[in-house]
């Protein structure tokens, strides 16, 4: 999951800057330009507020001895709000700027951080057991009412 998600972000502002040098940027006002930041926007919101209440990020799944897992903030809403972030953050660009480069690293981006959540997901439930089996049940992974 680390290097797909890697390889997405490398795909995503590689094709952003690949178009931004060449082509360039529509400077007026678009409704995929509107769409597209807003979307960044929200990505840096939401991972900002994600990490004012996050004690315990780690780059990998690794569980020590004195780690709590958060309920607080963002997390009540969503399991993985820096994932969902990230996610919003590929698909941004892919509207603000369409590419295949952009789209490839926007899919690659979303798939990497379902395997990420999943492998966090089993280590925060070997840890922390039936409370975090809980958690899951009462708190959506990524999408709110859906997923």
């Amino acid at each position: 999951g680390f290097v797909l998600h890697a390889i997405g972000l490398l795909l995503v502002w590689l094709g952003f800057g690949i178009r931004f040098w060449t082509i360039g940027i529509e400077r007026a006002v678009t409704w995929q330009g509107l769409v597209g930041n807003g979307l960044l926007a929200l990505a840096t919101a939401l991972m900002f507020a994600s990490f004012a209440v996050l004690a315990s990020w780690r780059l990998l799944p690794v569980i020590r001895h004195h780690h709590r897992f958060c309920e607080t903030g963002v997390y009540c809403w969503v399991r993985h709000p820096i994932y969902v972030a990230f996610d919003l953050i590929g698909i941004g660009v892919a509207i603000a700027v369409p590419s295949p480069l952009v789209l490839s690293g926007a899919v690659a981006l979303i798939v990497a951080f379902g395997l990420r959540a999943r492998g966090e997901e089993k280590a925060l439930i070997q840890a922390f057991g039936a409370r975090y089996l809980a958690y899951m049940g009462r708190v959506a992974g990524r999408i709110p009412g859906v997923y």
